[in-house]
C-alpha cells in the first residue's frame, strides 16, 4: 500500500485531542453552545517516518502547565511496531465564537486540567 498523506496527520492530532479533552472532562461541544471555542493558532509537525496506509497507529498526547493563555499540547506517533514515526505539537487558545476576540482569563474552563496523558489508538 501507499504512504498515507500528509495532511492526514492533522486528523490523528485533532481526534486524540478531543480523545484527551473528554478524558478530563472539558466539554468542547457545551463550550461552543456557549460561545467559546478552541482554535489553533499554531502547529509544528516532525514527519521522521512514514506511515502506510495498513499501519495502525497510536497517538500519545500531553500537555503541562502553565496554560494560560495557551493551551499547548505535545504529540508521538508511533506505529504497530512501537516505532517513533511522528513529533508534533500545536497550540489552542480561549475565544468568544461571535467575535473571536481571546478570551483574557480562560482559567476557569482548565479546571478539569492537571499534568495529563492520554494514549489513543487510531487503526
Amino acid at each position: 500500500m501507499g504512504y498515507v498523506h500528509h495532511a492526514s496527520y492533522i486528523y490523528y492530532l485533532e481526534e486524540s485531542r478531543m480523545a484527551l479533552f473528554r478524558s478530563v472532562g472539558l466539554d468542547v461541544a457545551g463550550l461552543e453552545k456557549k460561545g467559546v471555542i478552541l482554535p489553533v493558532v499554531e502547529l509544528d509537525i516532525r514527519y521522521l517516518s512514514p506511515l502506510y496506509y495498513d499501519d495502525s497507529i497510536m497517538v500519545h498526547v500531553s500537555t503541562q502547565e502553565p496554560w494560560s493563555p495557551r493551551l499547548v499540547f505535545q504529540y508521538r506517533i508511533y506505529n504497530q511496531n512501537n516505532k517513533l514515526v511522528t513529533k508534533a505539537s500545536n497550540s489552542l487558545v480561549f475565544a468568544e465564537k461571535d467575535t473571536g476576540k481571546l478570551i483574557s482569563d480562560p482559567l476557569e474552563y482548565l479546571d478539569c486540567f492537571e499534568n495529563v496523558l492520554a494514549e489513543i489508538a487510531i487503526h
